[in-house]
């Protein structure tokens, strides 16, 4: 299947050979690695962490709370086809509250928790759609049901085209 997503995923897979901390980028359901083919990945390793323990800035907060929370929308979806559900009303009913107006955080999941003076994740809107809209791509790509596929495709799709629309 492809999506409007599906592109530049294909684009970043070819990057990556060259630049592996890119492959979080479009596989953000998977634990950041600490090592790859012998580079650290952007996130760093144990070591590095533990010799200069810092608290994460704002938007890495945000980001990480995008990624768990589309993790766990994904997840849900996948519960529910496994008992026997439609997958794509817990999708949608994210994607309507991540891509609606006004903008709001899905409200069956905690919202992203950052340090006083940062970021009002609503100015970001457009970038925690599109942070989304890969996760979403990158289960997409890696299920093998096709209609659960399918359902993550389209969630992907509109947020990726809500994140481009501004």
């Amino acid at each position: 299947m492809t999506t409007t997503a599906a592109n530049p995923a294909q684009v970043l897979r070819l990057l990556a050979r060259i630049h592996p901390e890119l492959w979080e980028i479009f596989q953000p359901h998977l634990p950041a690695l600490a090592s790859h083919n012998g580079h650290s990945s952007w996130a760093g390793s144990v070591d590095e962490v533990a010799l200069n323990p810092q608290p994460l800035p704002p938007v890495a907060l945000l980001r990480q709370a995008v990624r768990a929370t589309a993790n766990s929308v994904a997840n849900a979806a996948i519960s529910v086809r496994l008992t026997g559900g439609n997958p794509r009303e817990v999708l949608r009913e994210a994607a309507d509250e991540w891509c609606g107006t006004p903008w709001r955080w899905p409200r069956h999941w905690p919202g992203p928790v950052v340090p006083p003076n940062p970021i009002d994740p609503g100015q970001l809107a457009s970038t925690v759609r599109a942070e989304a809209g890969i996760v979403f791509q990158s289960y997409a790509e890696g299920i093998s049901d096709e209609a659960l596929s399918s359902a993550f495709g389209e969630v992907a799709d509109r947020m990726i085209s809500a994140a481009l629309a501004g």
